[in-house]
């Protein structure tokens, strides 16, 4: 399989994987804002913290692949990449909602987009290392 098919066949799957993740994310968080009474900022934090766990199994048995790393310092990796994500969601999330007025759900479908990007960039350098032209 030649390199750009290759490259294009690993961002579909984190991809699909992250889609499949955000809806998982998306349902707890509306569950969370309706029966639990949660603040928002803190809904938006757990949901998106159980999410990660999903994303990380996906990533590592489907996407990637192991990083030739032990498990554990792989996760830690994965899971300090997906904290800056973190990070950027809930803040992009409040400023959307407070600011623009966006519905918590339609704010977080929004940041998705550049968060999930965010994230594979980081995760394909750093952690799984498996894209020679982001090694440069």
């Amino acid at each position: 399989m030649n390199n750009f098919l290759k490259q294009c066949t690993i961002f579909f799957r984190y991809s699909v994987a992250g889609i499949t993740s955000l809806g998982f994310e998306l349902l707890l968080l509306g569950a969370l804002l309706k029966f639990f009474f949660a603040p928002y900022y803190i809904s938006v934090a757990i949901a998106f913290v159980t999410a990660t766990v999903f994303q990380y199994g996906a990533c590592h048995l489907w996407v990637f692949g192991s990083s030739k790393r032990p498990m554990p310092q792989e996760y830690m990796y994965f899971a300090l990449i997906l904290l800056s994500g973190l990070l950027l969601t809930d803040g992009l999330v409040v400023l959307f909602v407070n600011m623009f007025g966006m519905a918590v759900i339609v704010a977080r479908l929004i940041v998705s987009v550049f968060v999930g990007l965010w994230d594979f960039y980081l995760n394909a350098r750093f952690n799984f290392r498996v894209h020679a032209f982001l090694r440069r």
